[in-house]
């Protein structure tokens, strides 16, 4: 079953270090804060919890962001442009030095691909290793 793209996205932003953290309570603050950024305080100060997760597969700013994004997990990556196809975009991630890459309609997308690709890897080694 393939997964949604909310489901790929929290997949990822697992990966990237956020945990969910189901609400203490229904009122409207708690209930509308369910993650917690990575490496934050748990304690409640209203930055560290995020209503929503970062998008993504939309943004840059997000997979750049200092405090959360996905690059913070690279030990390298690589942006380009594919001349033969000028609508895409390759990306390669550099991970404990092994290399994943992607091809997408955009920088951003291409980047969270890698991404699904490295965690996909991981995966399939744990699983075999267990």
């Amino acid at each position: 079953m393939e997964l949604t793209m909310q489901e790929r996205v929290e997949r990822v932003a697992i990966w990237a270090g956020f945990k969910y953290s189901p609400p203490i309570c229904d009122c409207a603050i708690c209930s509308s804060m369910s993650w917690i950024a990575p490496d934050a305080d748990i304690a409640f100060n209203g930055k560290p919890f995020h209503s929503s997760l970062p998008n993504f597969p939309e943004s840059l700013d997000a997979c750049f962001h200092p405090e959360y994004g996905l690059v913070r997990k690279l030990d390298g990556y690589a942006i380009a442009n594919r001349p033969e196809e000028s609508s895409r975009c390759r990306v390669s991630i550099r991970i404990v030095n092994r290399y994943f890459r992607a091809d997408a309609e955009t920088p951003s997308l291409a980047l969270f691909k890698a991404v699904e690709v490295a965690i996909d890897q991981e995966e399939k080694e744990n699983a075999t290793n267990t």
